[in-house]
């Protein structure tokens, strides 16, 4: 833990972890895009950076990458991004009633109390996952990354065999390059650049920069260049009744405190998202059934209640605790920006899972130190520059996105300097485009991509381990398969329901 909060305290470490907070506010309040872009973004130009550095860099972008995004959900009525959706529903109104301050106040409060109780969650859970953790072999850690795999492509039910199709080709993509065991080609067609296989970067920034900029692009083409947002119903932001609102996350404890826990819960179940946590915290905080005397005198849900900007916005951050927990302690990522963090820790030379656990503890607890300092920062910036920092939605599609575009290329091809990335970025950007246009998930292709490596590492070393039937060398690897059949037979089932009631 010292060696940890040593890390952080270092000044270089610092003001890197300032920095990445000031970026990642100035894009997440920017409509369109949102965490997955940053890190894509940001993971080219710290790859050259002592690790330690670039650890703390990505961790505070991610942690509060949701931080910013809901000062436009609620001066315009336009999220940032999916994970600031449900706060358009009671801050935006709150904004049209003269009280924008107030609703940023109260939101910027409630998120970093619960990015807090996510990093404090984090810090109980990992001593205590640590021995179950290494207690686990090759097999199991096999079984329990098809698990993942799975749960996270079934969780959508109506696009069951898009998820699955997509997790098999990013798994398939992952294979291209040399054969680990044998040294075979594998999908190379003779190209020495793909002997190393895909590389992480160019894809990741494909499927999220030069997917956003072919939309942006798309968008710039409409009349008017595409403008981000509707400046007719912009509200302007003032600093009158912040404070009010930061009294607010205080006064209305319950929410902020119901809406931490459910952003938790959601965080650590793999494939739900921060979009469906803050629409699921809304929920339980609008249908509490004991409400405090102070709670009376607000209005309705849905017309400006406060509660329902803390409770969600609550939610948002502590999904971040939540979100590491499964992939520190087993490896694997319950979504993209989890996905991004754990290939960039892999490239790195830290592997998060038993490894990690045994090794690296000081960068456990540095994640944990940056979680809390990156979103009492980030707060702070929001609050302070709100007013500034919401004119970024002003910008029109057609001036951002040749500039994302040009961007993402150059980061590219920064990582490598090899045209051949620029290649793969321009093919992944593509992909992600018509992944996202006919309803297959980015983020189980993602996954797939990124677990396919580890999964294969599992079964060779299961194999040359155990034989061939290793499953039924390991009751805790036969107990997993289990839950895997009883899902995807639950998934099956529900699905056959929903055919039948339909028809």
């Amino acid at each position: 833990m010292l060696a940890g909060l040593q890390h952080v305290l270092d000044p270089v470490v610092l003001i890197a972890i300032i920095a990445a907070v000031a970026f990642t506010q100035i894009i997440a309040i920017t409509p369109g895009l949102g965490g997955a872009f940053i890190l894509a973004i940001l993971i080219p130009f710290v790859f050259g950076l002592d690790p330690v550095i670039a650890i703390a860099v990505l961790v505070a972008a991610s942690a509060t990458d949701g931080t910013g995004n809901s000062v436009t959900s609620i001066l315009f009525g336009v999220p940032g991004s999916a994970t600031a959706a449900a706060m358009v529903i009671d801050g935006h109104p709150m904004a049209k009633r003269g009280m924008a301050g107030r609703a940023i106040g109260a939101a910027m409060t409630a998120s970093a109390i619960g990015g807090i109780i996510g990093a404090a969650l984090l810090a109980i859970v990992i001593p205590i996952a640590r021995p179950f953790v290494l207690a686990f072999g090759p097999a199991e850690f096999f079984v329990i990354t098809v698990l993942a795999l799975f749960t996270l492509a079934l969780v959508r039910e109506e696009q069951m065999l898009k998820g699955l199709a997509s997790a098999a080709l990013g798994l398939s993509l992952a294979l291209v390059g040399l054969d680990p065991t044998t040294g075979a080609q594998r999908y190379t067609f003779g190209q020495l650049y793909l002997w190393d296989g895909l590389q992480l970067v160019p894809v990741l920034v494909g499927l999220f920069a030069v997917t956003e900029a072919i939309n942006m692009l798309k968008l710039a083409r409409t009349p008017g260049g595409g403008s981000l947002v509707n400046r007719a119903e912009a509200v302007e932001p003032s600093q009158a009744g912040t404070l009010e609102g930061v009294k607010d996350a205080f006064r209305h404890w319950d929410a902020t405190w119901l809406g931490s826990w459910v952003g938790l819960i959601v965080g650590i179940l793999p494939g739900v998202g921060g979009a469906a946590g803050q629409f699921m915290a809304y929920t339980a905080v609008a249908r509490m059934k004991r409400v405090v005397k102070r709670a009376k005198d607000l209005p309705p849900f849905g017309q400006g209640n406060v509660r329902g900007v803390i409770g969600p916005d609550a939610a948002t951050n502590s999904t971040s605790g939540g979100d590491l927990v499964p992939m520190l302690t087993f490896g694997i990522p319950g979504n993209s920006t989890t996905a991004i963090l754990l290939g960039a820790l892999i490239v790195m030379g830290v592997q998060p899972g038993p490894r990690m656990l045994q090794t690296n503890m000081d960068i456990v607890w540095m994640i944990i130190f940056v979680l809390v300092l990156g979103n009492l920062l980030a707060t702070g910036m929001v609050l302070a520059l709100a007013k500034w920092l919401a004119k970024l939605a002003y910008l029109r599609a057609s001036l951002l996105g040749p500039a994302v575009l040009a961007i993402a290329l150059f980061a590219a091809y920064a990582t490598t300097r090899h045209v051949g990335d620029i290649m793969v970025a321009a093919a992944a950007g593509l992909l992600g485009y018509f992944l996202k246009k006919y309803g297959f998930g980015i983020v189980t292709f993602l996954i797939g991509f990124v677990l396919g490596p580890i999964l294969e590492h599992y079964l060779v070393l299961s194999l040359q381990i155990y034989g061939p039937g290793f499953i039924f060398e390991r009751p805790l690897a036969m107990a997993l398969v289990a839950i895997l059949l009883l899902i995807v037979g639950w998934s099956l089932y529900k699905s056959r329901r929903r055919r039948v009631a339909t028809a």
